[in-house]
């Protein structure tokens, strides 16, 4: 696996914990774990993303890992895990984007 940097933005009220690696030049691309999973089940898609001109964003979702773990149940609906994601993009200034998920 290629090393990434790991980093924790605040946004949408949480700090989302986001490793990343690959070029600043590349075109990003946001890979999103789902659950019981974590960042590092990508791990085997990080070098041939890297490799291929990409620069590779992995972020804890919110609950797992360094991110934040809100208590309330209705703290990880979908729209309010896509505006941890939203918010991320925005204040990283990606406008252009590939997103996986699983």
């Amino acid at each position: 696996m290629k090393a990434t940097q790991q980093r924790t933005l605040a946004v949408n009220g949480i700090n989302l914990s986001v490793h990343s690696a690959g070029p600043d030049t590349g075109k990003p691309i946001w890979l999103l774990h789902g659950f019981p999973e974590c960042w590092h089940s990508w791990r085997l898609q990080i070098a041939p993303l890297v490799a291929a001109g990409y620069q590779v964003w992995l972020p804890e979702m919110r609950g797992y890992g360094a991110s934040s773990a809100p208590a309330a149940v209705d703290a990880y609906d979908l729209l309010t895990l896509c505006a941890d994601i939203q918010g991320a993009m925005d204040l990283l200034g990606h406008t252009r984007v590939s997103v996986v998920g699983h």
